[in-house]
């Protein structure tokens, strides 16, 4: 199985989920590791859990990791159709980048919660790391609840 393939896998959902919306962002690295350098530890707080930075600390390179993170959040946001706003936060967007999903709360849930008229939501992820950014398309979609914890 060829890489694109193995990375298609992951988008996957149980068997009667619907699909309610798809989005993508795409992060420059190098401007990211800029920001982070510009603004540090405040920056990093307003985007991202503690687990998050935990995470990306850990990484061989954070910033890329923090692209990552950053992608995923407005991708998911993007996919329920509403972006970063003052009804979605960043904190709102938890990333679990080992299971390529994200967990919802917040404003984010109630967003994903009217649009899939009232049923639980499940936010798949694949991420795709190029030399100097990094793509993330995320793929929201209500399931079955004792589905979404798979």
């Amino acid at each position: 199985m060829s890489e694109n393939q193995t990375s298609s896998v992951r988008f996957l959902f149980p068997p009667g989920a619907k699909i309610i919306g798809v989005g993508t962002d795409v992060v420059v690295v190098d401007r990211m590791r800029e920001a982070i350098e510009r603004t540090g530890q405040p920056f990093l707080n307003r985007l991202f859990s503690a687990t998050e930075q935990l995470w990306a600390c850990e990484q061989n390179d954070s910033a890329i990791a923090f692209s990552s993170l950053f992608a995923a959040k407005e991708a998911v946001a993007k996919s329920i159709g509403t972006g970063i706003t003052g009804v979605v936060a960043w904190h709102d967007l938890l990333v679990d980048v080992v299971a390529d999903k994200v967990a919802l709360s917040g404003g984010a849930s109630k967003r994903a919660r009217r649009l899939s008229q009232g049923k639980e939501c499940d936010c798949r992820l694949q991420t795709q790391i190029g030399s100097d950014f990094v793509s993330v398309t995320a793929i929201t979609a209500e399931v079955e609840a004792s589905r979404t914890r798979a």
